[in-house]
């Protein structure tokens, strides 16, 4: 099951419909098979959405937030990745710290410098410390795009060369959009998450050979 067309036809049989059968449109299976690529996407980081955009904007005078880009492509919630202004490179920083230290409801340690440049991500936002009061100055950022949707019938997932039952995973919650069924949405989530956990527990044994698995000292060494 890779392609938008093996979606439409496992949808069909999970649902025992028939091959006239006009519950669904074809339009309606292919907003379903979108809406839960996007759904299924946004559960992980998978490493298929490694795909960073560079985003080329300007600043507004006075604005501590900006709207994330969605020209020429769509970037995820939560996915800017670097963020600089005016060549200046700014630190991510939590969301709610960075709020908490703005409103001066906390103050920084001596050790940290207090005048770093900061942003955090918050949803389809982010914002930034200190406020700006120039106009135009080039803000670049690069982060996670939305997977695009697929354009035809023979169009394949983007895990569907080496992650392939995350399309099960897309199947069971379109499967939950159309019945509102709670159990495929547990479905969806759980196949998920198994998939995650075997990435993450590949990609743990991949030690960089400049830096040992297990670092044992020499206790005989003075």
């Amino acid at each position: 099951m890779k392609t938008r067309a093996q979606l439409k036809a496992r949808f069909d049989q999970s649902l025992r419909l028939a091959k006239n059968s006009t519950l669904f449109s074809d339009d309606m299976k292919n907003s379903f098979v979108d809406d839960a690529i996007v759904y299924v996407s946004s559960l992980h980081k998978w490493p298929q959405r490694e795909m960073c955009a560079r985003y080329i904007g300007g600043t507004q005078a006075g604005y501590g937030y900006y709207d994330y880009p969605n020209s020429p492509v769509q970037f995820a919630p939560n996915s800017i990745r670097t963020l600089t202004i005016d060549g200046i490179t700014y630190q991510n920083k939590d969301y709610y710290d960075l709020m908490k230290y703005v409103n001066g409801e906390c103050t920084l340690p001596e050790n940290i410098e207090k005048h770093t440049h900061w942003y955090a991500n918050f949803g389809s936002w982010f914002f930034i410390f200190p406020i700006i009061d120039i106009e135009g100055l080039e803000i670049h950022a690069t982060g996670v795009t939305q997977p695009s949707p697929l354009t035809d019938d023979n169009s394949q997932t983007i895990w569907s060369d080496d992650m392939e039952q995350l399309n099960e995973a897309v199947l069971e919650y379109m499967l939950f959009i159309a019945t509102h069924d709670i159990n495929h949405l547990t479905m969806c989530i759980n196949l998920a998450d198994q998939v995650w956990g075997k990435f993450v527990s590949e990609k743990q044994k991949n030690v960089p050979i400049h830096k040992p698995f297990l670092q044992v000292p020499d206790m005989m060494r003075l």
